[in-house]
């Protein structure tokens, strides 16, 4: 099946946005597996209208809805221009989520705000090694809390 076809079955197309209706990612854009490779829907609706794009070159939307697969509000970029993009829509670091995903907030965190002030307490007395056994991640993510790569918006005291 062409993949256009294959896309435009899972599109609902009113007034504005065609929404994406199939699996999507983490950030919501439209993912479709075809001949086993795996495709973003709003670049095979952008290359069938405007031909091919070159490497590193990005889709981007006028209407920042990632799940939108309209060519009308689809245009091409470079990586700069989806930075600068998203800078002027306020969607840059911190701004994206009103509750940062990070810490005791992330899925996948595995280490509390405590736990990160004990390791770092325990550097250099306390092998590595033992406390990644300890706290169940690896010895990397141990270096990167100590070293505040990781967990660095959690302060040293803790106030009462």
């Amino acid at each position: 099946m062409n993949p256009l076809h294959q896309i435009f079955e899972k599109v609902t197309v009113p007034e504005g946005c065609w929404e994406w209706q199939g699996a999507k990612s983490s950030f919501g854009h439209g993912r479709v597996k075809q001949g086993g490779r795996l495709l973003l829907p709003h670049r095979v609706v952008f290359e069938a209208f405007n031909g091919s794009l070159a490497e590193g070159e990005l889709v981007l939307h006028h209407c920042d809805n990632p799940a939108c697969v309209n060519p009308r509000h689809l245009f091409k970029g470079s990586h700069s221009d989806n930075m600068k993009d998203c800078a002027a829509k306020g969607r840059l670091g911190s701004q994206t989520h009103p509750e940062p995903h990070q810490g005791v907030n992330h899925s996948g965190a595995k280490l509390t705000d405590e736990a990160v002030r004990e390791i770092r307490r325990s550097a250099g007395i306390v092998p590595i090694k033992q406390m990644a056994r300890q706290f169940g991640v690896h010895k990397s993510i141990i270096q990167k809390v100590i070293k505040r790569q990781r967990w660095a918006h959690v302060s040293d005291e803790v106030w009462l």
